[in-house]
């Protein structure tokens, strides 16, 4: 039997108010997040403390996400 590992990717901007509820919510499924992220808010803050509690969340700064989420991901 083989040990899967499931990835979520998306993106984000100012996404402060949902975006604790989306990891943990989603913990439950996927193994690492990866957030393409261009926020003006408090979301990479929350995402880093997320990642101190051991969730596996990588967060890559791009600016410019939001007009185009599919060319970006």
């Amino acid at each position: 039997m083989t040990n899967k590992r499931w990835l979520g990717i998306t993106c984000s901007r100012n996404d402060a108010d949902f975006i604790e509820s989306f990891i943990r919510g989603n913990s439950i499924y996927i193994d690492k997040f990866v957030i393409v992220d261009d926020s003006t808010d408090n979301t990479v803050e929350i995402l880093k403390r997320l990642r101190k509690e051991g969730f596996d969340i990588e967060v890559i700064i791009q600016k410019g996400i939001v007009s185009d989420q599919k060319v970006k991901t």
